[in-house]
């Protein structure tokens, strides 16, 4: 089946997602990434203006608030490296 602009089939998805197949049909069933459309009897795609709506409003790194918290869990990991 050839691709289209509009669709993406499974592995078009995970190229575009860097995620794999078994993650994304978690996130649908958490309601955190959108749903295909049937394409076939047995064939689903995803209609690329969902995916990039969902890729916009991903979360970007960590909130302000979190950072410090963040920075000290990493120093306390790095700080154990090593010693016995």
């Amino acid at each position: 089946m050839p691709q289209t602009a509009e669709r993406l089939l499974d592995r078009a998805i995970e190229d575009r997602t860097s995620l794999d197949i078994t993650t994304i049909y978690r996130k649908m069933k958490a309601g955190t990434f959108p749903e295909p459309v049937r394409v076939g009897k047995r064939r689903v795609a995803w209609r690329e203006s969902d995916v990039v709506k969902w890729q916009q409003n991903l979360v970007q790194g960590v909130a302000p608030q979190n950072l410090a918290a963040t920075k000290l869990v990493h120093a306390r990991g790095r700080s154990r490296v090593g010693r016995r």
